[in-house]
C-alpha cells in the first residue's frame, strides 16, 4: 500500500488503490464543522487530508460535502471544480488508508 507522507503533491492518486497516511501532522486545516459523530468527524478529516495532500485538492472543492457511514469504513463525495458529476473518497475504518473511486 503506498504511503502518503505529511507534503503536499501534485501527484493524482491512483483510483481504486489504498494510500496509508502517515499522521500526525494534519496539513488541511478547515474552520467548518464536520459530521457530529466523533468516528464520523475523524473519518471526515482523513478524507480531507487525503485530498489535500494530493493533486485531487486542484480538481475537488474542500471540504468534503457528504458522509455515507459503512461496515467498513466511510464513503465521502467530494463536489467537482469544474462541474462534472461528485467523486467519491472511501476512508476506511482504521482512520489511516483512503482511496479515491473514479
Amino acid at each position: 500500500m503506498p504511503m502518503l507522507e505529511p507534503v503536499q503533491s501534485d501527484a493524482i492518486p491512483t483510483p481504486s488503490v489504498y494510500y496509508t497516511l502517515v499522521m500526525p501532522p494534519m496539513l488541511y486545516e478547515t474552520r467548518e464543522p464536520g459530521p457530529k459523530e466523533q468516528k464520523t468527524s475523524h473519518a471526515w478529516a482523513v478524507a480531507n487530508e487525503f485530498t489535500f495532500r494530493t493533486g485531487l485538492r486542484r480538481v475537488f472543492i474542500l471540504p468534503a460535502m457528504a458522509v455515507t457511514p459503512g461496515d467498513n469504513g466511510y464513503l465521502f463525495r467530494f463536489q467537482r471544480k469544474d462541474g462534472k458529476p461528485d467523486v467519491p473518497v472511501f476512508v476506511r475504518s482504521d482512520f489511516r488508508t483512503a482511496e479515491w473511486l473514479e
